[in-house]
């Protein structure tokens, strides 16, 4: 796992391309464990989906330090405060706190489509993604 100090440096280098994630308008990002502590059926089965060892995958492929392979293999790293080491929660719904303080369902967004997916879902990089075929499999892993 690569540590937080690279993500500091990498971000303090002007390196980091934000190309994911809903803005900053919800607030800070609290991670995938803060998430479950509401949500342990979704945050469970979204362990079993691909989007929980996106940062493996580029580990694997010697990419853990392309920055502009971890912006979309990676939550929040556009904000170098923090970051999770897959694709979690907030990289589709965005940064939790405005949700977790306000325990409203309007301080997150809730409806994702398939341009939220497009960010990263390009056709340069996901060339047999289908929104269809995928959304019908469960983007939480229980389609």
């Amino acid at each position: 796992m690569v540590k937080r100090g690279v993500w500091a440096a990498i971000a303090a280098a002007g390196l980091i391309i934000p190309l994911i994630g809903a803005s900053q308008e919800f607030g800070e990002y609290l991670g995938l464990d803060t998430c479950a502590d509401c949500h342990a059926d979704v945050a469970e089965s979204y362990g079993a989906t691909p989007h929980a060892n996106s940062l493996e995958v580029l580990e694997a492929a010697g990419s853990a330090s392309d920055p502009e392979c971890l912006a979309c293999h990676t939550t929040g790293l556009e904000d170098s405060k923090y970051v999770d080491g897959a694709v979690t929660c907030e990289a589709c719904h965005g940064p939790g706190s405005g949700h977790v303080v306000a325990g409203e369902i309007e301080a997150i967004k809730s409806e994702i489509g398939e341009a939220d997916c497009l960010k990263c879902h390009t056709a340069e990089w996901s060339p047999d993604f289908d929104y269809e075929t995928y959304r019908a499999k469960g983007v939480h892993g229980g389609g």
